[in-house]
């Protein structure tokens, strides 16, 4: 992607069907990229994002998350320190929702609200009104959610022998299905399915290792059946 890619400002998009980041340094993340669905590739300009580092000293992945992107190509949402950012891809205008603590998790409900993921709490921010809502999710340690709102801990009892030792990006939930994705024995990579009622496991896959040393993310669900995850960079599986 070309540095010299055209402002977003001067050409805003009616619709964007992909965004692209990589790192400007080991400190700082590089410019956000939007290709647009006329083919044209925008650089998002007046848009300053960090970096999010925890409470553990851990810095977060790039600000772009594989579902920042709203359902319908209209806006982007980043997660940072203490505030959202959402773009409107189709003005090039910003939006700063308060959201205290360490954000590190995007994911879009709907085409209006986001979800925003901490360690231990989950917040839906009305893009239109700008209210702020702590809500119930699905964000949590392998071993049980530290945030009383969220969901049941789950029970690995189930997963042998492929117990997950890490858990990798958000769980999705449908109906009483949540599906997650993570590291099992000797860094397999897994998608589990269990009940959000009670936490047991309903489907463990192991899937391919892949070429890449990154492991996997769920994207969510395709429908009742079928869950996408991102394997590294190998690409999407379903």
């Amino acid at each position: 992607v070309s540095p010299d890619a055209v402002r977003l400002s001067t050409r805003p998009v009616s619709r964007a069907v992909a965004l692209y980041e990589q790192p400007d340094t080991a400190k700082r993340p590089g410019p956000v990229y939007g290709l647009g669905d006329d083919g044209a590739v925008r650089r998002l300009d007046g848009v300053a994002l960090d970096f999010v580092t925890g409470a553990d000293k851990e810095v977060s992945p790039l600000p772009l998350t594989p579902t920042a992107l709203s359902p319908d190509g209209r806006r982007a949402a980043f997660p940072q320190r203490d505030v959202v950012v959402v773009v409107d891809l189709t003005t090039a205008k910003e939006q700063r929702f308060p959201v205290p603590g360490y954000n590190l998790e995007i994911r879009w409900q709907g085409s209006a609200t986001v979800l925003v993921g901490q360690a231990d709490a989950t917040y839906s921010v009305d893009v239109a009104s700008g209210q702020v809502t702590r809500v119930a999710g699905e964000w949590s340690l392998p071993d049980g959610p530290t945030d009383p709102a969220g969901p049941v801990p789950i029970d690995q009892r189930g997963f042998a022998p492929y117990a997950v030792g890490q858990w990798h990006g958000p769980a999705w939930r449908l109906g009483n299905q949540v599906a997650r994705a993570g590291s099992a024995a000797g860094l397999a990579p897994v998608v589990a399915v269990f009940d959000a009622r009670t936490g047991a496991p309903t489907n463990v896959l192991v899937l391919p290792s892949g070429r890449s040393d990154t492991c996997c993310i769920a994207l969510g669900w395709f429908d009742a059946q079928t869950v996408l995850v991102q394997l590294g960079l190998d690409g999407v599986v379903a």
